[in-house]
């Protein structure tokens, strides 16, 4: 009987053994699959500022290091040829202490080293690309016994990074968003609104205060400074309300189906509210 018994387990063992490899062959060929289309649909792409050398600024001098902000470039002086270096391929930029000269070192992203989380995907998908057979420029260093012209030029590069680092963030954020319908505004009848509300979350870390507006297919908040955020109704998956007992504000609360943009972060959750007491002091303003 025991016999018995053992042979019965090992015979399950095995069908529960190749039941389990079946699933995760399964498993790999599905994420294979999904891995190599998404390789596929996200290829590296081409940095092209300009088409030829006559679409170069014209105020471009011989040996300037030359910020274009537009084309989003910086145009470096090698052997007294002005070549554009996209702000992508710049990793950062350095100005040491002045002696009796100023110096501007510019570091590249390069294969064969970190790139760093703040690494563009773009440039880290052009680095792979390129590593196997071509060759980086991994720093540049140049002098000039005029400061004001390398601090300047170090100043804007440094600015240029910060807004191509913002813009590619909030590309991030939006990749995924579901396109919303757009606000049908009431017309040739009162718009029901509720004035002096406060909203969570707040547009760039400060305090937004403003009217809540009801139209014919969504919510309107317009703050005190003219910003604006639409909640379309059909896109509230929940909405709470707080009512003022035993609490200091009263409150509604709508929960989103797909998220949507509060200034530049990508939100699902959205809150409008007011304080309901007779008085209050806050520590960042006045008495009210």
């Amino acid at each position: 009987q025991d016999a018995e018994g053992a042979a019965e387990r090992e015979r399950k063992q095995i069908e529960l053994m190749a039941r389990k490899n079946e699933e995760r062959l399964r498993e790999i060929a599905r994420s294979s699959k999904k891995k190599g289309g998404d390789e596929k649909g996200k290829k590296a792409e081409e940095l092209d500022a300009y088409k030829n050398t006559k679409t170069l600024p014209d105020n471009v001098l011989p040996n300037q290091v030359k910020v274009d902000m537009a084309n989003q470039c910086v145009i470096l002086p090698i052997c007294g040829n002005p070549v554009p270096f996209h702000i992508s391929t710049i990793k950062n930029v350095v100005l040491p202490d002045p002696d009796s000269a100023a110096y501007l070192r510019i570091n590249f992203y390069t294969a064969g080293m970190a790139v760093g989380k703040d690494c563009p995907e773009n440039t880290v998908k052009l680095v792979q690309k390129y590593a196997p057979y071509a060759t980086f420029i991994r720093e540049m260093t140049f002098r000039s016994l005029d400061s004001h012209s390398l601090t300047t030029a170090f100043r804007q590069i440094s600015e240029l990074r910060k807004r191509a680092r913002m813009k590619e963030l909030q590309d991030q954020e939006e990749a995924n968003l579901v396109k919303q319908d757009k606000l049908v505004r009431t017309k040739n009848e009162r718009v029901p609104r509720l004035a002096d509300l406060t909203m969570r979350p707040v547009f760039a870390g400060r305090k937004t205060q403003g009217n809540l507006e009801s139209h014919t297919n969504g919510l309107r908040f317009i703050s005190t400074r003219g910003e604006i955020v639409d909640v379309m109704y059909a896109n509230i998956k929940h909405a709470i309300f707080q009512p003022c007992e035993s609490e200091i504000m009263v409150l509604v609360h709508f929960h989103l189906r797909n998220p949507i943009m509060v200034g530049k972060k990508k939100q699902q959750d959205i809150q409008f509210f007011t304080e309901v007491v007779d008085a209050s002091q806050a520590v960042d303003a006045g008495r009210r």
